[in-house]
């Protein structure tokens, strides 16, 4: 009877572990392949959580929701998401260096954001539309508060960087690239539809700037005086772009290196900005040239 006894305690000791084990399994819904850790169920944080790598690892602070199929990978340094962020599925949060989310923002659908060494951080109510790519390769990439980011952004920062203040937005389609240079936006402004703005010698733009889809700010030229070596092989002669404050760029502008629009212009659609504007004139045309000055215009 002893024996029986003593086989069934031990029985139940074995089920209570393998009862253990699996609440364990289906309470904690992360799991680890090699540096990367994969979220397998739609995940809300009610504690502190600390995910470890072999190179780095994320923390997790609570009131973080996480849809299934979420990765992270702390390669190299650590990724922190703050309370409140929200990451839809099969989003892509890789760290070869400091990435940061911050309160409340939210990353939609199939967002890939990674950072190959720079910082890369995002602000607090920052959206990142599906579909999105966020690479700060070797320059640094800074997303200010409230920023929104829509569908199918690409975002590459080499160089000096990407810098957004708060506040400003991005339709579907956009495409920033530093390109070796630096993009630097203020306050308030926002960019229309399939625009492409670049960085070679250096872009900014002021605040409250308004810039229609399908626009191109290209601050660089290719270099082609060598005729015994193709154009592409000459490199890029990089020169700086500055957009004032309360600026309207129009639908399909083409803005120059070496460009400089003052505060208060309007520019026509489908116009090729060369060179200096005053403030407050509207200006079109290829090239574009002052229709009139907005001080002259009657006060409604």
């Amino acid at each position: 009877m002893e024996f029986v006894v003593a086989k069934m305690n031990r029985f139940q000791g074995i089920r209570s572990r393998a009862q253990a084990m699996l609440s364990a399994l289906v309470g904690d819904p992360w799991r680890q392949e090699g540096d990367t850790w994969i979220c397998t169920r739609t995940w809300t944080c009610t504690a502190p959580r600390m995910l470890s790598s072999r190179g780095g690892c994320a923390h997790i602070e609570v009131g973080v929701g996480v849809a299934e199929g979420v990765r992270l990978t702390p390669l190299a340094a650590p990724i922190h998401l703050e309370q409140g962020l929200t990451l839809g599925r099969a989003v892509e949060l890789t760290a070869r260096g400091p990435l940061r989310c911050r309160a409340h923002g939210t990353i939609d659908h199939d967002v890939r954001i990674a950072t190959d060494g720079p910082a890369l951080e995002l602000g607090s109510g920052v959206r990142v539309g599906r579909l999105s790519r966020v690479w700060a390769h070797t320059g640094p990439l800074h997303i200010g508060d409230s920023c929104v980011l829509g569908e199918a952004n690409t975002w590459i920062a080499t160089g000096r960087g990407i810098t957004i203040a708060p506040h400003c937005d991005f339709t579907h389609a956009v495409t920033l690239d530093s390109a070796g240079g630096s993009i630097e936006m203020a306050t308030g402004s926002g960019v229309g539809p399939n625009s492409v703005l670049y960085g070679h010698g250096g872009l900014r733009i002021g605040s409250g700037v308004a810039i229609a889809g399908l626009s191109m700010l290209v601050p660089g030229n290719h270099r082609f005086a060598q005729l015994d070596k193709p154009i592409r092989a000459q490199g890029t002669e990089p020169l700086p772009i500055s957009i004032g404050d309360d600026v309207w760029i129009g639908a399909g502008v083409m803005v120059l290196g070496g460009s400089s629009i003052s505060d208060g212009c309007v520019i026509g659609a489908g116009s090729v900005v060369r060179g200096h504007l005053p403030p407050r004139v509207v200006a079109a045309g290829i090239p574009a040239r002052i229709v009139r000055s907005r001080d002259a215009a009657p006060h409604s």
